[in-house]
C-alpha cells in the first residue's frame, strides 16, 4: 500500500477486521489513535464524503497487520511470561 494509492476499506467476516482492497489487498484493523504508529506499522487514511449535504469528510484511519511480526515469539511456543 502506497500513499496517495487509491484504497477501499471494506467490512470482514470478523468484527473488527476490515479488508483494505487497492493494488495490494490487506487485513487492517481500525487505528484508536490515530497519528500515531506504535510499532512502526503502516496506516491507511480513508476519507469518506459526510452523510450530510455540504458536511466535512470524515477521516478514518487504520493499521496494516503484518502477520509476520504478529505474535511471533507465541507462534514458536516460546513465551517471556513465566507460569
Amino acid at each position: 500500500m502506497k500513499g496517495g494509492t487509491k484504497v477501499v476499506v471494506e467490512p470482514h467476516r470478523h468484527e473488527g477486521i476490515f479488508v483494505a482492497r487497492g493494488k495490494e489487498d490487506a487485513l487492517v484493523t481500525l487505528n484508536s489513535t490515530p497519528g500515531v504508529a506504535v510499532y512502526g506499522e503502516k496506516r491507511i487514511s480513508v476519507e469518506t464524503p459526510s452523510k450530510e449535504p455540504g458536511g466535512a469528510a470524515v477521516k478514518t484511519e487504520y493499521r496494516v497487520w503484518n502477520p509476520f511480526r504478529s505474535k511471533r515469539k507465541y507462534r514458536k511456543g516460546k513465551s517471556s511470561r513465566k507460569i
